[in-house]
């Protein structure tokens, strides 16, 4: 089923959302989306929104078809997992349905049409008017979940970047109801430096808030950032912690010991009374548990879904052997066929995209158990033979396979320009879900129990034992930003709808594969194997997702069509080799660019603003919780006609004036280093180099006032380096480093670094 933003084809809609919107004060909060039904099987396609105040009255506007044409006579619309609109609420002349909802903070939508292909809805949620969005972006909050009776700090942070000659921003984090209303204000978030409030860096754009919370009783506290920017009041999302109580060690046996003998008996009973009848059984036999709230049959029939008493979720997988989620390995025959894709494709604006990271990821964490349908080390050999044969792009890899891919694998994944997973999946209460290879021992059910709690893990049953597995909140709450990243889940049920894959998409993915439905292992081997090996093939004549993908379908043995899908940009090439990518920091994360002790990304550093764009690179000697001194670096081919590197660079330190001709020599360098190891500097500037031309700063760092050299541009020249190094991989490394002692800090900006040549 398709699903789409709509334009001018929803004029009708508009007409009657204006009547009734101006009736009642209205403005969408979610839509209009427009979902097609496609040929095949219905596909549920689930979308996510947000509101800010849940109380408040919301609708469901749902138009049927355009007109009198298209309309469905079937069709489901889940909220939060609630059926709201049902198959018999629709005929071919039922025009339009609307209906009051209740909403949460955090909202996710999904809608199966049922009907003839070519059938569509549009569907839109309306509320009160919306207030001014707001201007904060990167909100974290760690932990966001916590024991009770247990003293935990609690640091919040919010980017609002500002001008830096004008007034500071002042962010209030307030405490509310459920409803919204005020309750109180927790703290002044701040952007001063105030270690003790868990601000590193005075000025540079992030602001921060420290606590400590202890809670005696299980719940949750909700909250919301007020922001006065130059006299405009303006709010953040509402946010939440949430507060339970540990999980004993004979909860965690429970959870193991009753998912167990659920995936046992379904196996047990499969050959004699089916996969239906077998999976309502066992959704019986589960709800007799103690430990169980409720349980019941996913969406397709991919999953049986658990959700326990300690509001923890689980979930059984069903898919037969040889699949990305079943047990003994299979090789089918694959019969490959052509048809329509399940989720759209948006292409690039303009021109073709490129991924902006040569750091590559292979996860296998059911190596041992797929065999020689695990296609990890296979996409290894070809990255690395790759690096061997051409030189260019040299791409950095890193595989991990079986118990190596846990939790923190997952959370990595936005440093990483190509990633592929070779895993089990499945679709759980509307969601898809990935494995890792963490087991669900009491330490990790212990260790990971926010995540547990709040929704972004949940243990899954496979016939091999229960591992803890991703939902697609855990990406949204570990990632921040993806370097225009390929990602391919090569699992079962990965593409089943969108849920997964608008996510990633929204952090900054820009393609993203992976099966419909339950996949044969052999099938997504060689899928994978496939693309991979045409999409890299030769590095100077790159060619497209869209070019190499295919879209074949096989009939896995359950006897349904499962098809390999495209998501987002069909225009995304390989990373170039022989140029530097994101030389101006404008991705907002270091993501092509590796970093060593204290190197980040700033919108901006007190009263200076980057050179060009809306971000600047940072390293320092150890600013905040750093104590390293830090570099970033990034490899690429040399072009054999470069003349120069340019880039723009600014020296702030305590150490200057008072320091100047002591033994306390802050420096900065930058170097070329090639393929076989060799150093050339680039340049090389300590404190009494520049003593005599800095100036006061209006910040400070944590030992006290700073001067600064302002930002300089500097232009090298490299013809010489690059004839020597003609077709060979080189690392650029901009660095800053302690002489003497690592009391006073410096921190400099780096922008703007191009390679030039005639």
């Amino acid at each position: 089923m398709k699903q789409h933003s709509m334009a001018s084809s929803i004029v009708m809609l508009a007409i009657l959302m204006f009547a009734f919107s101006s009736a009642h004060a209205e403005t969408p909060v979610f839509g209009p989306e427009e979902y097609v039904r496609e040929t095949g099987k219905p596909q549920q396609v689930s979308n996510t929104f947000s509101v800010q105040d849940p109380s408040a009255d919301y609708s469901i506007v749902v138009q049927n078809g355009e007109g009198k044409r298209g309309r469905v006579s079937s069709a489901i619309i889940y909220l939060n997992g609630e059926r709201i609109i049902e198959p018999d609420e629709f005929n071919k002349q039922v025009d339009v349905i609307t209906k009051p909802v209740s909403l949460d903070e955090q909202n996710e939508l999904a809608v199966q049409v049922r009907s003839e292909p070519g059938s569509s809805l549009i569907v839109t949620v309306l509320g009160p008017d919306a207030p001014p969005p707001s201007p904060i972006s990167g909100l974290t909050v760690s932990p966001d979940g916590f024991p009770i009776n247990v003293p935990t700090q609690v640091t919040f942070t919010a980017k609002l970047p500002y001008d830096p000659a004008g007034p500071v921003p002042t962010l209030e984090l307030q405490l509310i109801s459920q409803s919204g209303d005020v309750l109180g204000m927790e703290g002044h978030m701040v952007d001063s430096g105030d270690l003790s409030l868990g601000d590193e860096i005075e000025g540079d754009g992030v602001f921060a808030f420290r606590k400590t919370y202890e809670m005696q009783m299980p719940g949750k506290i909700h909250l919301r950032i007020k922001v006065d920017v130059d006299g405009e009041i303006l709010y953040s999302e509402a946010f939440q912690l949430i507060t339970f109580t540990p999980i004993s060690d004979d909860e965690a046996a429970a959870i193991n010991v009753g998912q167990t003998d659920a995936e046992q008996l379904y196996r047990q009973l499969v050959p004699s009374i089916g996969e239906q009848e077998a999976m309502a059984q066992v959704v019986a036999y589960l709800k007799e548990l103690p430990q169980v709230e409720d349980a019941g049959i996913s969406d397709g029939g991919a999953s049986i879904w658990v959700e326990y008493t300690n509001g923890m979720e689980g979930v059984i997988l069903t898919n037969p052997p040889g699949t990305r989620g079943g047990a003994a390995l299979f090789s089918p025959n694959a019969q490959i066929t052509s048809t329509g894709m399940n989720i759209p494709v948006t292409a690039a604006l303009s021109g073709n995209a490129q991924v902006q990271s040569k750091r590559v990821l292979l996860l296998s964490p059911f190596r041992d158990e797929f065999g020689s349908t695990d296609e990890g080390t296979v996409l290894k050999a070809l990255y690395e033979n790759h690096n061997t044969n051409s030189g260019c792009p040299k791409y950095d890899i890193v595989y991990l396979e079986n118990s190596q891919v846990g939790v923190g694998s997952f959370k990595a994944l936005g440093s990483y320009g190509i990633v592929h997973i070779a895993t089990h999946g499945t679709v759980s209460n509307g969601r898809v879900v990935v494995l890792t290879k963490a087991s669900t021992s009491t330490q990790n059910l212990q260790t990971y129990q926010s995540d547990l709690q709040n929704g972004r893990l949940i243990t899954a049953s496979t016939s091999t034992g229960t591992w803890l597995a991703a939902t697609p909140k855990f990406f949204t709450y570990y990632i921040q930003t993806m370097p225009s990243t390929l990602v391919f889940f090569s699992s079962c049920y990965s593409t089943f709808n969108n849920s997964l894959s608008s996510v990633l998409l929204g952090k900054g993915a820009k393609s993203y594969l992976g099966f419909s439905h339950v996949v044969p292992s052999s099938f997504a081997y060689g899928k994978s194997e496939y693309f991979h090996e045409e999409w890299v093939e030769d590095p100077l004549n790159l060619v497209t997702t869209g070019e190499v993908f295919n879209n074949g379908c096989t009939t896995n043995s359950l006897g349904v069509s499962v098809c390999w899908n495209l998501a987002g940009a069909n225009d995304l090439e390989a990373p170039p080799g022989d140029q530097l990518q994101d030389g101006g920091f404008e991705s907002g994360a270091l993501g092509t660019w590796s970093a060593q002790g204290d190197g980040r990304v700033v919108s901006q550093l007190g009263t200076f603003a980057p050179t060009e764009g809306s971000y600047s690179g940072l390293i320092s000697t150890g600013l905040g919780f750093t104590t390293d001194s830090g570099s970033v670096s990034q490899s690429a081919c040399i072009p054999a006609n470069a003349a120069t590197i340019t880039f723009d660079w600014n020296f702030t330190s305590e150490e200057f004036q008072e320091w100047c001709g002591s033994i306390y020599q802050d420096f900065f360098r930058v170097d070329l280093v090639s393929s076989n190891g060799a150093t050339t500097n680039l340049l090389y500037r300590k404190v009494d180099d520049l003593c005599a031309s800095t100036s006061p700063v209006s910040f400070s760092f944590d030992q006290g006032d700073a001067w600064s050299t302002g930002w300089r541009s500097q232009s090298v020249d490299i013809s010489a380096f690059a004839a020597a190094n003609a077709g060979k991989s080189a690392e650029l490394k901009f660095s800053a480093g302690d002489v003497g002692d690592s009391i006073y800090d410096t921190a400099i900006l780096i922008d703007n670094v191009q390679i030039n040549a005639p």
